[in-house]
Formats: structure tokens, C-alpha cells, sequence
């Protein structure tokens, strides 16, 4: 885990230089975000995603997209039974999702813009809500959001488990 976070920062930042192209107005559009945050159901634990995030963007406000994230957090065996792995205290969730996002008032802010995302999908027997509000930076590729996130999971018979996550996101669009 401990190299896996540098090579995502030299990625985000590396991205960043071939991102001139994130002020263009329609076209296929690519995003990574990175974030944190903690639980907030039954153990308040933190937890750790990225997303990658690709779709065609059909004007300055709206884009639909496609996208694939890891979702990682400790648990507390004792008081969460249904996310951990055996012999392991962690849980990993890997979501495919659609993504729509809104810019709003694209065109009539200079220099930030805010912006509403929602993602909805599967994740290994789930379903995963996300939904977000942030700003991004017009001059540059990067956003930074507030997110809100509801991961279920569903067996044959019943539901299993279940998280609600708060968080923050760091995304760079190319």
C-alpha cells in the first residue's frame, strides 16, 4: 500500500501537464480522482478511493461517462462482519458506474465553476450511490469536491452490508 500512493501522486501530477485539453467544449473526456474521508454508519473508520473516469462530454456543462474505482478502508471485525476478508481487518470495493456531471454556469464564471456529479453502479454483488458538489478551476484541469457515498451489498437472500462514506475528492481531467 505504501508505494501504491506515491505512484498515484507522480501519476496525478505527471497528468496534469498533458491536461490543456480539459478547457475544450465537446469531445471524449478522461478523469482521475483521488479522495478520503470516513464512515459514517455503524464504525466511524477512514477510508481511501481513486476513479477513473471516461465519457464523452457534449457541451461546457454536461458529460456522460463511464467509470472503475477501489474503494479501501480498515474494519473492525467485531462490529462489522460482512465487509472484511478473512484473516484480513480491511475491505476493498471495486465499483463500475455510470457517471453524469453537470458544470454549472460553465460559461458565465472566469475563473471557478461549480459542479454536481452523480454515479451509479455495481460493485461484486452491490449497488453503489455516489453523489457529489465541488468547483473546479477553469485555468487549470483540477477539481476539488464533497462526496457522498452509499455502497450496499446483497446476497442471494439478504443484504448483507452496507457503508455510507463521507469524503473529499481531488480530480484532474483530461
Amino acid at each position: 500500500m505504501k508505494q501504491i500512493i506515491p505512484l498515484f501522486l507522480f501519476i496525478l501530477l505527471t497528468s496534469s501537464s498533458y491536461s490543456q485539453e480539459s478547457k475544450k467544449t465537446r469531445g471524449f473526456q478522461s478523469s482521475w480522482e483521488i479522495g478520503g474521508g470516513f464512515t459514517v454508519l455503524e464504525n466511524k473508520v477512514g477510508y481511501l478511493k481513486v476513479d477513473f473516469i471516461n465519457g464523452y462530454k457534449f457541451n461546457p456543462t454536461y458529460s456522460l461517462r463511464v467509470g472503475i474505482g477501489a474503494r479501501y478502508a480498515p474494519v473492525d471485525k467485531e462490529k462489522d462482519k460482512h465487509w472484511g476478508r478473512p484473516g484480513n481487518n480491511t475491505w476493498l470495493v471495486l465499483p463500475l458506474y455510470a457517471d453524469f456531471r453537470a458544470n454549472l454556469g460553465y460559461t458565465r464564471f472566469e475563473k471557478v465553476y461549480p459542479y454536481v456529479q452523480t454515479k451509479l453502479g455495481f460493485a461484486m454483488l452491490g449497488v453503489v450511490f455516489n453523489q457529489s458538489i465541488g468547483l473546479g478551476l477553469k485555468n487549470t484541469p483540477i477539481t476539488i469536491g464533497l462526496s457522498g457515498e452509499i455502497i450496499r451489498l446483497v446476497s442471494e437472500i439478504e443484504t448483507t452490508g452496507r457503508c455510507a462514506l463521507i469524503g473529499l475528492n481531488l480530480g484532474v481531467t483530461f
